[in-house]
């Protein structure tokens, strides 16, 4: 699967996707995309980094409804 990720925001984020469990996550997600109807889109996953620049960032609050 590919996440369309700012380079930036990529060489911030590059240990935390290193770690095994993000590897994990990245496995399942995979499956499901190509199992289930998933959304976003997965050119969409990573929109909020690629519409904010690393720079401009102040905080990141992550959620799930």
């Amino acid at each position: 699967m590919n996440f369309f990720l700012d380079q930036e925001w990529q060489v911030f984020l590059q240990e935390e996707f290193a770690k095994p469990y993000f590897n994990n996550l990245v496995r399942f997600v995979t499956k499901e995309y190509e199992n289930e109807q998933v959304f976003p889109p997965a050119s969409l996953v990573y929109q909020a980094f690629n519409l904010c620049a690393l720079a401009q960032c102040k905080v990141v609050i992550l959620g799930q409804d």
